[in-house]
């Protein structure tokens, strides 16, 4: 029997369905990238060779001054020891420690700037080698797939469960079932799957668990926002408060995962999420756990939302029997139709942010377990932009807020390109484009939301929601792919990535997207919320599938 709240209190249930919506989610995206781009066992010890390799011819072509020359016979005293290590990967750790120590002990004779960029060069290949080394001797591995591997899991898995969407959540609760309660069996479903997601060690059993995850999780996305548009009063000024609990979801799940799972001997921080603490040796490939803590997250999760939510029932009284047949229809509203074009370019950049910021982060010197705490600025910015969003709806109007976020992703990936050293500098720069991230979210997805929830008819708002979250969850993440591969430009084999005209080119599309929309995009609601059909252009209620916040 369904423990159904009054419409009185559903604001508490709807705002803890958000939290856990998205806490399910972000306990282990801001970190799975950096577990599948980490090397293996096998693929560590192959690569020290190479390294040593590197090395010698390094050190055979600078120009180091004498006391430097002499140091670097040491060194090399060292590095000779490695083959003799075998593949034996605790007398690897040794040796290549050993040849970072000695790297490391080199210096500058005087003050002369060749030699002081000798010992610069020399501290940062000690410091590579030094946690090869660690990484080595802990076990510290994961599955070494390649960045265009990474792009299509979380790409295109995510994407061709968007595309299910309409006919696996839209159709079923716009005609069949409780809205809750397919939502409630979706998230079981999808966490059993994420469970087991975290056992695969190869890329073609990881993207097969992956895309049948995507395809029972992805319409959660559309049916929480569904369920809370049904139960609220008033949605353009409550739903940004209610919304706005997923994002402390978020923010609560990914600090957390890393504060209790990747770090030791806690301490306070001025930062958020303002404790830190000393990475695990073996701290990427304990990353793999988040998997299973979302897994079961989630089934805790959809047995709570079937029992728990607002009773959402659907239409059956209705002419179409086939809602999402429908629901394409409003493509033909000239508003909706600009505001998903536009989606499109702004979901694939938003999917790129999310592949290489991990990795972008780890190149200036943030740790992996504090990515996720400097990716969570972006969601408590999201936080106060949430807050303001009805304000400046009413105030400023749709076209304005859309335009605005999609330029604030011009900015945001602009200041990215100009952080690209190892520096404190980069660091807190980075820190400062992440507060961005919440006018991005908020005024564009969220304002689209919105916008979108004005305009569907009663009978087939779950499917007009899925409809957009074709375009931000499926069609723009599979173009992502492509895109994000040929992204690999800038990430020569064996160099360091071109972090710089990575996020320029990404700068580029979301500032094209703010012009578009300022000039074509017209919303077109009618004076009131009555319903109409799609062939009038004006057409009320219904909500969007958020992307990766």
């Amino acid at each position: 029997m369904s423990i159904a709240p009054r419409r009185g209190s559903a604001t508490s249930s709807l705002s803890v369905m958000m939290f856990l919506q998205y806490a399910v989610w972000g306990v282990w995206l801001p970190y799975l990238a950096n577990y599948l781009q980490q090397p293996t066992e096998v693929q560590a010890v192959a690569r020290v060779a190479s390294d040593i390799d590197q090395l010698g011819a390094w050190m055979d072509t600078v120009q180091a001054s004498p006391e430097q020359q002499a140091a670097f016979d040491l060194v090399r005293r060292a590095a000779d020891a490695v083959p003799a290590a075998g593949e034996q990967p605790a007398a690897l750790a040794a040796a290549l420690g050993e040849v970072a120590d000695q790297l490391a002990a080199i210096g500058p004779a005087d003050e002369a700037l060749p030699a002081s960029a000798v010992a610069a060069e020399a501290a940062r290949r000690a410091a590579d080698l030094g946690k090869k080394a660690s990484n080595l001797e802990h076990a510290n591995h994961g599955l070494g797939f390649t960045g265009g591997q990474i792009g299509w899991i979380l790409g295109l898995a995510g994407s061709i469960g968007a595309l299910f969407a309409p006919f696996v959540a839209g159709q079923v609760a716009d005609r069949f079932l409780n809205a809750e309660k397919a939502l409630g069996l979706l998230l079981v479903g999808g966490g059993i799957v994420k469970f087991a997601t975290a056992y695969a060690t190869d890329y073609g059993t990881f993207m097969a668990l992956s895309i049948g995850y995507s395809i029972l999780y992805m319409p959660t996305l559309a049916l929480t926002n569904s369920v809370a548009f049904a139960n609220l009063d008033d949605a353009e000024k409550s739903f940004p408060r209610v919304r706005t609990w997923g994002t402390i979801g978020w923010i609560v799940a990914s600090n957390a995962f890393p504060l209790i799972w990747l770090q030791t001997q806690l301490r306070g921080t001025a930062l958020p999420p303002f404790l830190t603490g000393e990475a695990k040796p073996n701290d990427v490939a304990l990353i793999v756990d988040c998997l299973k803590v979302s897994g079961a997250m989630a089934v805790a999760y959809g047995f709570w939302a079937m029992f728990a939510l607002p009773r959402t029932p659907p239409k059956k009284d209705v002419a179409n029997p086939l809602a999402f047949l429908k629901a394409f229809g409003l493509l033909r509203h000239p508003g909706f139709l600009v505001v998903t074009l536009a989606a499109l370019p702004i979901a694939m950049i938003h999917q790129v942010y999310f592949i290489r910021t991990g990795p972008y982060l780890g190149s200036i010197g943030i740790e992996p377990a504090k990515i996720g705490p400097m990716m969570s600025i972006g969601q408590f910015s999201e936080i106060a932009f949430l807050a303001i969003l009805g304000f400046f709806l009413k105030n400023l109007g749709y076209r304005l807020v859309l335009t605005l976020g999609c330029a604030a992703y011009a900015v945001r990936f602009g200041l990215f390109s100009i952080a690209t050293e190892a520096t404190s500098q980069s660091a807190m720069l980075a820190a400062v484009a992440m507060v961005l991230h919440g006018l991005c979210y908020g005024f564009f997805f969220a304002g689209a939301y919105v916008y979108i929830e004005r305009l569907a008819p009663a009978d087939i708002r779950h499917s007009v929601q899925t409809v957009f979250g074709i375009i931000i969850l499926g069609l723009g993440p599979v173009l992502a792919g492509f895109y994000n591969q040929e992204l690999d430009v800038f990430t020569p084999a064996g160099e360091a990535a071109d972090y710089a005209g990575i996020w320029r080119v990404q700068a580029v599309i979301g500032l094209m997207s703010a012009v578009a929309v300022a000039l074509a995009f017209r919303p077109g609601l009618p004076p009131s919320d009555e319903s109409v059909e799609p062939a009038a252009h004006e057409v009320p209620e219904a909500g969007g599938a958020p992307p990766m916040n």
